[in-house]
């Protein structure tokens, strides 16, 4: 049986040692180990430079061979602007006309576009120490950067996925093949190394079996560990990329060095392209000036700890309801969502309801980019010290049942090596997608009506769709700990539109999920 499986998996046995035991374990293919690489393709430039240069000034065919007008000079244009009665050309053109009129002809050629590169870089340097240095860190905001991030682990995207204003597209596992690892430096050139490619191997062996056998990628991969990498395109201004640089220096965030040498890099690839932009002033680094991410590298969390251990064993709980006096009808509630009151959408930001949720890291990590919702998570230092992870309900009824258990206790088994051998955060790399770990998720009324549906979709993943239907239960029904004794109406509008408004967006060509078919395409 096992040849007959090795040759139609076009797979090889192999033998390593573990744990002093040697083991045999079907290789699928060679995993590729790699480490992750970050660079700058795309800024805030101007597609017009004359816009910014005198067309009467001698020098300009200067001014336009040697100036770049890109985020670090924006930046200081638009922070200038607020002070000035000149828009931001008129600001650029005044300064390269006090240039020409101060300047010595007599430089050869060089020497002027020189010194004109050095002129704006003091004039923006100026800027930025009356307004970044004095903690108007919305200044940084006007320059964006396109950041493509290759061969990332999925512990790093947790991190970078964190702060609310970075957008991220991110190759999803949910569609996409796995197909490269991080091992860390720390394990390099040691025994562990050899334990942790060995696993890692048998654990992607599982993950092509399971795949080849036809359980779905999105399930499969939840045996991965967070060492799994992929690729990810992120865009932003320079005061969210600044804040990962603060993170990553906060003495209270313990984070694995993957996370650091991401950090670094990206923090390089932006400063090349305006350095002034993210000197350290003082002020523009104080973490209390940044709206704060959520924090999977805490030391702890206190305050998620003490709402675990008072309602452990829940999925879904439902702490608190607040409408802040808005005290909406159901008449009230229908007219302003049927009708697409931009007022009424608004209002609805006075509403809050907070939950306590129970999610595999996979999921967590689907969570995080949902920007306007709120999330404190527990600590992963604490959720790794408990063994419990989630089972998709594919593999729960399939053969490998028993292989997946013993894949998440060896892998687990790593964790403690590593844990005890190297350092509690280089650990986290081999905690696996399917990890629990506990949420304190806050969202407002707009997002149950707009973006909750998106979840309780039938073709939204599984997981994530069994969180949203229990959180549009607890707004339903209410709960004794909240005090709060349900809004049936609000909870409505948190179902498919396919329910509310007789609608589908999704795409039902090729896999007509059930209500679709029971509501739009029976005879």
């Amino acid at each position: 049986m096992a040849h007959a499986q090795t040759a139609r998996l076009r797979g090889a046995f192999t033998e390593y040692t573990y744990n002093g035991a040697k083991r045999m374990i079907l290789v699928m293919s060679v995993i590729t180990i790699a480490d992750p690489s970050f660079e700058v393709v795309g800024t805030t430039i101007s597609v017009d430079k004359s816009k910014f240069i005198p067309p009467e000034l001698r020098l300009k065919d200067l001014f336009h061979e040697n100036l770049e007008i890109g985020p670090q000079v924006f930046d200081a244009l638009c922070a200038a602007g607020t002070h000035s009665e000149k828009d931001v050309f008129e600001l650029m053109k005044h300064k390269l006309r006090q240039f020409e009129n101060g300047i010595n002809m007599s430089q050869d050629y060089h020497n002027l576009g020189e010194s004109v590169k050095d002129y704006v870089s003091n004039y923006t340097l100026k800027v930025f120490r009356n307004t970044l240095a004095r903690g108007h860190i919305d200044v940084a905001d006007m320059g964006t950067y396109l950041v493509v991030g290759r061969n990332v682990p999925r512990l790093v995207t947790l991190f970078l996925c964190s702060p609310h204003y970075l957008s991220h597209e991110q190759q999803s596992l949910r569609y996409t093949k796995a197909n490269s690892f991080h091992i860390p430096n720390a394990l390099r050139g040691r025994p562990l190394e050899e334990k942790a490619r060995a696993l890692i191997t048998q654990a992607y062996s599982l993950y092509s079996r399971m795949v080849e056998r036809g359980i779905p990628l999105e399930d499969a991969r939840s045996i991965l560990p967070l060492a799994v990498n992929s690729n990810i395109t992120s865009t932003g201004g320079g005061r969210e990329y600044t804040y990962l640089g603060i993170l990553s220096r906060s003495p209270h965030i313990v984070l694995p060095q993957v996370v650091k040498d991401s950090v670094d890099q990206i923090l390089r690839s932006v400063s090349r392209i305006a350095p002034q932009v993210f000197l350290d002033y003082g002020p523009n680094y104080d973490i209390r000036r940044y709206y704060p991410s959520p924090q999977f590298f805490a030391k702890t969390n206190h305050f998620v700890n003490k709402l675990i251990a008072q309602n452990k064993g829940e999925r879904v709980v439902l702490l608190g309801f607040h409408d802040n006096g808005l005290k909406l009808s159901k008449q009230e509630v229908e007219e302003g969502v049927r009708s697409g009151d931009p007022a009424f959408f608004t209002n609805l930001l006075h509403i809050r309801a907070v939950f306590l949720v129970k999610l595999s890291l996979e999921a967590a990590h689907q969570a995080i980019r949902h920007r306007t919702w709120n999330h404190d998570f527990e600590s992963l230092y604490d959720a790794a010290e408990r063994f419990e992870y989630m089972v998709p309900p594919s593999i729960q009824s399939s053969d490998f049942l028993a292989e997946y258990h013993a894949m998440q206790s060896e892998m687990r088994e790593l964790y403690m090596k590593v844990r005890d051998e190297v350092s509690r955060s280089e650990s986290l790399l081999f905690l696996t997608n399917a990890h629990y770990v506990y949420d304190v998720m806050e969202i407002d009324g707009w997002n149950m009506i707009g973006n909750l549906p998106l979840r309780t979709c039938e073709k939204a993943q599984w997981e994530i769709r069994g969180i949203a239907k229990l959180m549009t239960s607890r707004l339903a029904w209410g709960s004794a700990q909240s005090g709060f004794t349900g809004d049936k109406t609000l909870s409505f509008y948190t179902l498919p539109t396919c329910q509310t408004f007789g609608v589908c967006y999704e795409d039902n060509s090729k896999d007509v999920c059930p209500i679709y078919r029971h509501k739009f395409l029976k005879a």
